[in-house]
């Protein structure tokens, strides 16, 4: 039985005419893209299986929604991360958000420093980028963009749990700050110690599917902590309190 993101795509191919893309070109963008992220498994599924894509959705929820394809999705980072006059990095723009639809220059992102596919939105032309939770995973936000309604059979075969991950100690603090100042992206060691400070520290909130990475990662660079299982409404707490870290 295929997957709900298999579905999707099979959906999204049906809705849209994608062009072929000849194998050359097609490895070329790959490594163009593994050489300046390293993607969630599910959002790579969507690049090679619509690798050409080429089309812009507007419906009630979009106005004019162009999706990033394989080709696109480099050049996609363009006026957010990137500005392509001055051929300067933007640097008020986050690292670690990659861009993968622009809904009349809204931006809809991936966040890297996630293990899972929520996808986040904000709206631009404010001054500053104020990203606020979309969509729970990339199935969710296919689903917006088709006008697929959700099935029982969706949410049955795939419900959603969400955990939340908080430190609580150290058993090595040298390799504790170091993946501590990366995760969180700190400008010194001095930020990440004051983190430490104020432990329990909260450093993952969302879906539960993914996080043997993170948790593997915590292990390794002798961090202890605990595994919680949250609803709804205190995984959108928590992501307004990531935010403002």
């Amino acid at each position: 039985m295929k997957s709900r993101l298999e579905q999707l795509l099979d959906e999204l191919l049906r809705q849209i005419d994608i062009p072929a893309m000849e194998q050359a070109m097609s490895k070329q963008y790959k490594s163009q893209i593994r050489r300046r992220w390293e993607l969630p498994a599910d959002y790579w599924m969507l690049l090679e299986r619509c690798c050409g894509l080429r089309t812009v959705w507007s419906n009630d929820t979009y106005e004019a929604l162009e999706l990033w394809g394989l080709d696109t999705l480099v050049k996609g980072q363009e006026g957010y991360a990137y500005n392509p006059v001055e051929q300067k990095v933007i640097k008020n723009w986050d690292e670690h958000l990659v861009v993968i639809a622009s809904d009349a220059g809204d931006p809809y992102c991936l966040d890297l420093r996630r293990n899972d596919t929520a996808v986040f939105w904000a709206e631009h032309g404010a001054g500053t980028w104020d990203f606020q939770p979309a969509f729970d995973c990339l199935e969710d936000f296919l689903e917006s963009v088709l006008d697929v309604p959700k099935t029982q059979e969706y949410e049955t075969a795939y419900p959603y749990h969400y955990i939340r991950l908080i430190v609580t100690g150290i058993s090595d603090t040298k390799k504790a700050l170091v993946f501590l100042k990366q995760h969180f992206g700190d400008s010194s060691f001095q930020q990440t110690k004051d983190r430490l400070k104020e432990l329990p520290l909260l450093i993952y909130s969302g879906l539960d599917t993914g996080t043997a990475p993170l948790e593997n990662s915590l292990d390794r660079w002798g961090l202890m902590y605990e595994k919680q299982q949250i609803s709804l409404e205190k995984f959108l707490e928590n992501q307004a309190y990531i935010r403002n870290l």
